[in-house]
C-alpha cells in the first residue's frame, strides 16, 4: 500500500476516535516482559551503536522505541520547546496519544513511513516530518526508530539511507538472534553429549565445563583457542577480559541456580569479532547441588569458507564453473583448478598477474566486486570462439556485514540461446501464418471501399470527383499504416542501442499526445525526475513508438476525463528501471488481460486494429530484453510496467 493511503487510512481511524469521544489511554509504564525486553534491548543498542549520527540532518532528533511505541532512547535533546514533550523517554507515539506520526504507522505495517507536516494531526508537528523505520526479524516486531527534523531540511536520502543501515544491522541480528535461540534452548543432556565429542577440531562452538572453584574440567578445540587455556587450568579475571566476563556470567548461573546467556562485544572478549556466551549450572542429582557450570561459546565471527570435503567433491563434478575467493582475492576453491592452485592470488593463476586488459577493462569480475564492493554483478557474452556464457558473481559477507570473500559461477548457455532463438523464430512463423490470414481479413474492407469510390469517380463531376479521391487516398493511408504495422510485428528489426534517459524518451511521448490529453479532459502526473534516473540501453524511436502504443490506450480508455500517472523507479540493486502507467479509466477484466498481447485481439472494436499491444511487447521483450506486465481490475483503472535494463548492467 502507498504512503498517501497509509496515511489516509490513519487518520480515518484517528478521526473516529475523536467522534467516539474515547480518551487516551495513559502510556504503558511497565518495561517488555522478560525475552521481549532482552530482545528489544539488544536490538536497540546494536542499531544505535552502528548508525552513522553525521548522516542525520541538522536539528533533526532521533529515537528509538519499544514495539509498543514507547520512547526509551533519544539521541539527542530537542532544542525547540513544542517537541520537549514528544520527545523523551516514556513517551507513547501511538495514534491513540499522538495521531498520525511516521513511528506508529512503521510499527503497525511494519514498512519505513514518513509522515510531513500537516499529515499529522498533532499541531505540534504541523511544521516537522516523522521517519519509522520497524525493526522486524524473522517475523518478529522488536522495536522501531523515529527521526524528526523539520520539513525545511527533509531530505530522502537521509530516510534511505537509515533504512539500508538497518537492512544491514538487521540481518546481523537475526544471525545473532538464532545463535542465541539455539544456544539458550539447548538442553543440558544434548550439551553433554556434545562434551563426549569435544575433540572435533572443526565443531562451530566452544564448550567447557567449569567447577565452583572456576577450573576447567573439560573443554574442546573450539573452546582452546578462543580462550587460549588447556583442561586442568583455572579462570583467571586477570587474564584477559573474556574470562572475566566468563567468570562474571558463571557466578550469576551459580547464584540464580538458572541457565543465562549473553552476547559480548570486541570491547568486552579481548577478539576481533562478537561471541555468544550460554552458561547453565551443572547439578549433582544425588545430593541436590550445584557442582559447576557448562559454558557454550559460539564466535560470531567464523569464517565461512568453513567446508566439507564431501562439499568441494559435490562442487568438482558440476558442469559450471565454481570458484571462491577470500577477500585478498586468493583461490579458496575451484572446481577447475588443480589442487597446487589453492591459496595463490586469482590474478597470478589466471591472468599471469596482470590486472587490466589493453582496452582499460577489467579482466576478472570477481576481483572488480571485491575493488568495488559491488554485491552482485551478471553478465552474458559471446566468446571469440562463438559460445555464450552466462556469469554471476557474489560478495561473501560474514554475520557482521563485512566483505570475507566473493564466489563466481559460470555458465555455458550456447545451447540454450540457440534453443531460444529458434523457439523465438517458430513462434514468429506461426505469428506470420495468423497475420496472413487476418491480413486477408483486414484488407478487404479497404479495397472494397476503395473500388466502389473508383467507380464512382467515373461518373462524378470535377467537384464531386475531388472529394471522392481523397477518400480513397485516406483508404490507402489506413492501408499503409496496417501493413507497416504488419512488417513490424513479423520482420526482425536491426537497432543501434545506445544510454538514454527513459524519462526524456517520456517527455517525446508526451508531447505527441498533448492534444489528446486536453480534448480527453486528462491531467497527465509525472513523478520522476530525469536529472536523477540512471540511463537505460534503448533504441530511442523504438522505445517512443511502444509507450505512445501504451499511453494512447491509456486515453482511449479514459474518454470521460481521468488522471494518468507516470512513475519511474530505479533499482540499483537489481540493475533495472521499472516505468509504471496507470490510468483511472473503467479497468480490464481477468479474460481481456490473458489475451492483450495477442495480435488482432483488441477492447475497442471496430476502432483498433489489435496490433498495438503486440508490438509493444515485442520491441520491449525482443528488442530491449525487458519485461513488461499490466495489472487491473474493474472500476479501478489499469497499471502497466515496463522493466528496463540499466546501462550498468546490460553495456
Amino acid at each position: 500500500m502507498k504512503r498517501e493511503e497509509l496515511v489516509l487510512l490513519s487518520h480515518q481511524r484517528c478521526r473516529q476516535m475523536l467522534e467516539t469521544g474515547k480518551s487516551s489511554p495513559a502510556p504503558p509504564t511497565s518495561e517488555l516482559k522478560d525475552q521481549a525486553e532482552l530482545d528489544f534491548q539488544i536490538t536497540a543498542r546494536s542499531v544505535l551503536r552502528k548508525l552513522d549520527h553525521s548522516l542525520l540532518p541538522e536539528d533533526s532528533i532521533l529515537a528509538v522505541s519499544d514495539p509498543r511505541g514507547c520512547i526509551r532512547f533519544v539521541s539527542s535533546e530537542p532544542s525547540d520547546p513544542p517537541l520537549s514533550d514528544l520527545l523523551k523517554k516514556g513517551a507513547w507515539w501511538s495514534e491513540e496519544r499522538i495521531g498520525t506520526n511516521g513511528l506508529a504507522l512503521a510499527l503497525k505495517t511494519h514498512e519505513t513511513v514518513t509522515v510531513f507536516g500537516e499529515e499529522h494531526l498533532l499541531p505540534e508537528l504541523k511544521n516537522y516530518y516523522t521517519t519509522g523505520i520497524p525493526f522486524v526479524i524473522d517475523g518478529r516486531l522488536l522495536g522501531g526508530m523515529l527521526l524528526v527534523g523539520r520539513l525545511s531540511t527533509y531530505a530522502a536520502e537521509v530516510n534511505a539511507s537509515f533504512s539500508k543501515v538497518w537492512e544491514k544491522i538487521n540481518r546481523r541480528l537475526a544471525s545473532s538472534q538464532g545463535s542465541r535461540n539455539r544456544a539458550q534452548s539447548m538442553p543440558l543432556e544434548e550439551n553433554m553429549r556434545l562434551i563426549a565429542a569435544s575433540n572435533e577440531e572443526d565443531s562451530e562452538l566452544g564448550i567447557l565445563l567449569v567447577d565452583t572453584d572456576n577450573k576447567i574440567i573439560e573443554m574442546n578445540a573450539k573452546a582452546q583457542t578462543l580462550l587460549k587455556k588447556k583442561p586442568g587450568e583455572i579462570l583467571s579475571a586477570q587474564a584477559s577480559s573474556l574470562e572475566d566476563s566468563i567468570l562474571k556470567l558463571c557466578a550469576k548461573c551459580l547464584k540464580a541456580n538458572e541457565p543465562c546467556f549473553v552476547e559480548l562485544p570486541p570491547s568486552l572478549t579481548g577478539l576481533s569479532t562478537p561471541v555468544i556466551i550460554n552458561v547453565q549450572p551443572l547439578c549433582n542429582p544425588s545430593v541436590d547441588s550445584v557442582i559447576g557450570t557448562m559454558l557454550v561459546v559460539y564466535d560470531l565471527g567464523q569464517t565461512i569458507f568453513h567446508q566439507t570435503a564431501a562439499t568441494f567433491q559435490a562442487l568438482t563434478h558440476l558442469d559450471d564453473d565454481v570458484v571462491v575467493l577470500d577477500k585478498h582475492g586468493r583461490i579458496v576453491f575451484g572446481n577447475r583448478f588443480d589442487p597446487e592452485h589453492t591459496g595463490q592470488h586469482y590474478l597470478d593463476v589466471v591472468f599471469n598477474g596482470q590486472k587490466y586488459q589493453p582496452n582499460g577493462e577489467h579482466n576478472s569480475l570477481l576481483i572488480q566486486a571485491l575493488e568495488t564492493g559491488q554485491d552482485e554483478i551478471n553478465k552474458v557474452y559471446q566468446t571469440p570462439s562463438g559460445l555464450i556464457r552466462q556469469t554471476h558473481i557474489r560478495l561473501l559477507r560474514d554475520l557482521d556485514g563485512s566483505v570475507v570473500g566473493v564466489v563466481g559461477i559460470r555458465k555455458d548457455i550456447t545451447e540454450k540461446h540457440e534453443l531460444k532463438n529458434q523457439l523465438v523464430h517458430f513462434e514468429r512463423l506461426s505469428t506470420i501464418g495468423e497475420l496472413a490470414t487476418q491480413t486477408i481479413h483486414e484488407l478487404r474492407n479497404p479495397l472494397a471501399a476503395m473500388r466502389a469510390s473508383a467507380q464512382l469517380a467515373l461518373v462524378l463531376d470535377d467537384e464531386e470527383k475531388d472529394a471522392t479521391l481523397r477518400q480513397i487516398i485516406k483508404e490507402i493511408d489506413k492501408i499503409n499504416e496496417f501493413v507497416s504495422n504488419i512488417l513490424l510485428l513479423a520482420k526482425p528489426t536491426s537497432a543501434t542501442f545506445r544510454p538514454e534517459n527513459l524519462g526524456d524518451i517520456l517527455d517525446t511521448v508526451l508531447k505527441l499526445v498533448k492534444a489528446k490529453s486536453v480534448f480527453n479532459n486528462v491531467t497527465v502526473i509525472k513523478n520522476y525526475q530525469k536529472e536523477k534516473l540512471s540511463p537505460v540501453k534503448a533504441n530511442a524511436k523504438l522505445l517512443e513508438q511502444a509507450l505512445l502504443n501504451v499511453i494512447n490506450n491509456a486515453f482511449d480508455a479514459m474518454k470521460e476525463g481521468g488522471q494518468l500517472t507516470l512513475e519511474i523507479i530505479d533499482h540499483p540493486k537489481d540493475n533495472l528501471q521499472e516505468l509504471i502507467i496507470k490510468d483511472t479509466g473503467p479497468g480490464i477484466t481477468p479474460e481481456q488481460l490473458e489475451r492483450l498481447f495477442t495480435p488482432f485481439y483488441t477492447t475497442k472494436g471496430d476502432n483498433g486494429t489489435g496490433l498495438g499491444l503486440a508490438i509493444t511487447k515485442r520491441i520491449i521483450t525482443e528488442n530491449h530484453g525487458g519485461r513488461i506486465w499490466i495489472e487491473s481490475e474493474i472500476g479501478r483503472g489499469t497499471q502497466v510496467h515496463i522493466e528496463l535494463a540499466t546501462v550498468d548492467r546490460s553495456m
